[in-house]
């Protein structure tokens, strides 16, 4: 394996969407203070974005609460920490189940949902009309999506830190919130994580109108909400595309375009999304090509065989979306050969079709590698010529799979001995053709 005189700064930017652009526009949200001596229990862990992490904190007044913050959910190291308080901070809601949990850094904007997991103390009487709930301000709460794997056990799902509470909402709390979030709610183009937040509340609420009889209040909403997915993803495609899209532009687009194709009945829009995401995308995978370069031979008393293949399978390593540095790519490789067996010559050709699979890997030095599962199909014929004549036969050798890890340079490769007893050699070398913010992951020696 080769290594070109370059050394890696931190190749974790291009899994972690490279170069990112932070906006700190937002939605805005009641600061609610509260006293030391209104924090029951804290808990504070460093959580880094290559590897994530859960921070776990057990209160009389709660039971357990399990902060899972995965892999990539911050683009940078983050001090983050849970408070319980002792009492319910002001919100609109006459039965509250458990008192106000505080996530620290307030506002933190996530690049992907975390999960908020309860194991309560006090077993709830009836999970489809109690909720979890986000915080806006003392007169809005935003329910979360959630899933109860039991009376005790519930967990939510989170796009930003704040503060958030549970409670049992009575029909007319349900029916005031509804009205008041999709009336009042306003969000800046750029902060997706905030208008998610608000479309899962909505999703909720429309689910409790419904449980609770209101179908008439349910469309209602369900037609304001889906004009509202459709003003906002819009107004954002409206905005130019920077000059490098490849951090916070391509994810807010991506989840945007999830929003409409999920969610909205309009093919313009569907169209308008599709096109966008085409456009930014090939500027932001990573893109490059295996090359192929086999060549061995097998002799014996019966006779000889040479063989070569060569060709160049493209591929690109997703460096956007979830799973992170995952490898695809296909393509195909030339077989050819040349046989010899007392006055008979066979001529062999024959087309692999090539497919690509694997992850991009950071090591615990900080060293970046490509493992790829390489599969080859080949299928052709062998044309053999004696002095008595020639025939055509076919041939289909079985399916192949090898496993290749590169140093990830442009140019590095990777020699394995054929299988015994043939001589020769199989060579993929590596070709970089695209990083996206390469200045950011390398520097020159």
């Amino acid at each position: 394996m080769t290594k070109k005189n370059n050394s890696f700064v931190s190749y974790v930017t291009i899994i972690s969407i490279i170069f990112l652009i932070i906006f700190q526009i937002g939605c805005q949200e009641s600061n609610n203070p509260v006293g030391v001596e209104d924090i029951v229990a804290s808990k504070t862990e460093t959580i880094i974005p290559l590897t994530g992490g859960i921070i776990e904190i057990t209160t009389e007044n709660v039971g357990i609460i399990q902060l899972i913050v995965p892999p990539m959910a911050v683009s940078d190291t983050e001090r983050i920490t849970i408070q319980v308080l002792n009492k319910y901070l002001s919100n609109p809601f006459s039965n509250n189940i458990i008192p106000t949990i505080r996530i620290l850094p307030d506002g933190l904007r996530l690049d992907s949902l975390v999960t908020l997991k309860l194991v309560l103390n006090n077993p709830v009487s009836d999970t489809s009309k109690t909720i979890l709930y986000y915080l806006m301000k003392p007169d809005l709460a935003l329910p979360l999506k959630t899933r109860w794997v039991n009376k005790s056990e519930v967990i939510g799902e989170i796009y930003h830190f704040s503060d958030y509470g549970g409670a049992v909402p009575t029909e007319q709390e349900i029916q005031s919130q509804a009205g008041s979030l999709i009336n009042q709610f306003s969000c800046d183009v750029w902060n997706w994580q905030s208008f998610s937040q608000f479309i899962s509340a909505m999703l909720e609420y429309i689910e409790l109108a419904q449980l609770l009889g209101y179908d008439d209040l349910a469309q209602q909403l369900i037609n304001q909400l889906e004009q509202r997915i459709i003003d906002q993803v819009n107004s954002f495609l409206d905005q130019p595309i920077p000059e490098e899209p490849c951090g916070y532009y391509i994810n807010t687009l991506l989840k945007y375009s999830e929003m409409v194709f999920t969610m909205v009945n309009n093919e313009a829009l569907v169209e308008r999304c599709q096109n966008r995401i085409s456009e930014v995308l090939n500027r932001c995978y990573i893109r490059g090509e295996i090359e192929f370069d086999y060549d061995y031979s097998y002799s014996d008393a019966n006779g000889t065989i040479h063989r070569s293949h060569s060709g160049f399978v493209p591929f690109y390593v997703n460096t956007l979306s979830e799973p992170h540095g995952q490898v695809n790519g296909n393509g195909t490789v030339e077989w050819t050969g040349e046989e010899h067996a007392g006055e008979c010559v066979g001529t062999e050709v024959l087309t692999g079709n090539v497919t690509l699979t694997g992850e991009l890997e950071i090591d615990n030095q900080g060293i970046a590698w490509l493992n790829v599962q390489i599969t080859e199909t080949y299928s052709g014929s062998v044309t053999v010529v004696c002095p008595g004549g020639s025939r055509v036969l076919p041939m289909n050798p079985p399916t192949t799979e090898t496993n290749v890890r590169f140093l990830m340079e442009d140019g590095a490769y990777v020699i394995n001995p054929p299988p015994t007893p043939m001589t020769g050699y199989f060579k993929w070398i590596l070709h970089l053709q695209h990083l996206p913010g390469k200045a950011y992951c390398f520097e020159n020696d």
